[in-house]
């Protein structure tokens, strides 16, 4: 199932319980991320929910990018962030040290999110991590890390 930007804008115009009120310290243990993970790196957001991560990792990272499908989410955002993007245009931000995706790919089709990973350019060495949520056992959530070499394709 996919849900279009229409719903986004609405959900971040009302601050909706849709986005994710993730804190920092629950975004860092859910992704085993340590602050030395993510001080003085090019990072980049995608989905930026109620942005409580975007503003302390815009603290510690070097250069922060947001990327996201709502104009009113990244608006909230942008002070903490060199610069915004939307979803779209995901293959316009430079290459980072790392992304991160929380809480995104369970709303998008699977064409959509290898559309998203598929355009998060890696510098050298660069780490992608991202959640997944295997809709048909609903108990099971995935975290993957990707690292900057291949594309990843979907599998029949």
């Amino acid at each position: 199932m996919t849900i279009g930007q229409d719903f986004w804008e609405e959900k971040h115009k009302e601050d909706s319980a849709w986005l994710t009120g993730t804190n920092f310290d629950q975004f860092l243990q859910k992704f085993r991320l340590r602050l030395e993970d993510i001080q003085n790196r090019r990072i980049l957001e995608i989905g930026v929910g109620h942005g409580h991560c975007t503003a302390s990792l815009g603290n510690f990272a070097s250069e922060l990018y947001c990327c996201d499908i709502s104009e009113a989410g990244l608006e909230k955002v942008k002070k903490h962030a060199n610069q915004v993007y939307q979803t779209l245009n995901i293959g316009s931000a430079p290459p980072v040290d790392l992304a991160v995706c929380h809480l995104v790919f369970v709303h998008c089709t699977d064409e959509e999110m290898l559309r998203i990973i598929n355009g998060v350019n890696l510098a050298e060495g660069g780490r992608f991590i991202f959640q997944c949520s295997a809709y048909h056992i609903p108990s099971v959530n995935f975290c993957f890390i990707a690292r900057a070499c291949n594309t990843i394709s979907g599998t029949d």
